[in-house]
């Protein structure tokens, strides 16, 4: 006789099977709107100019930090902080804000850019730049000509 596995202890229906789907819902959801907030709106590196920069350089030009007060930190899990998840990925959380005193500090003295944006600043980029993708015909136009035509749209 084939044995089943155990079936999940919450039925579909019940209260709790609710309070986990909402939950994860608005982990997701904060996830997936820092991801966008930090890279979406970032140019795309060609591969042969990519091998000709630094590990730093790559990382600054492809990251956007989000400006927030220290006390917001929980709320993107301290990925507002996105540059220093990239070149420190084990670092804590709790010394992200150390460790960016450092990465700028480092950043400045090689002349390297980094972007850093209010919350808002970066939202209404985001939407800017998803709205100037939108105009190409295919992804296959946006990953060959590697960036996005001039913009068209004011901000």
């Amino acid at each position: 006789m084939i044995r089943r596995p155990p079936r999940s202890t919450l039925s579909s229906s019940s209260a709790a099977s609710d309070v986990y789907k909402r939950q994860a819902l608005v982990v997701q959801g904060v996830l997936g709107l820092q991801l966008c907030l930090s890279h979406y709106d970032r140019p795309f590196v060609k591969f042969d100019d990519c091998r000709k920069m630094s590990w730093l350089a790559k990382q600054a030009l492809q990251d956007k930090d989000v400006v927030t007060p220290d006390w917001m930190d929980w709320f993107h899990g301290g990925l507002n902080i996105h540059l220093v998840h990239h070149l420190f990925p084990r670092l804590p959380r709790c010394r992200f804000r150390e460790g960016d005193r450092l990465v700028q500090a480092l950043c400045k003295e090689h002349g390297i850019a980094t972007q850093r944006e209010g919350f808002i600043a970066a939202s209404w980029n985001v939407l800017c730049h998803m709205q100037k993708a939108s105009k190409y015909m295919s992804w296959k136009d946006l990953l060959t000509n590697g960036s996005l035509p001039p913009a068209e749209v004011e901000h």
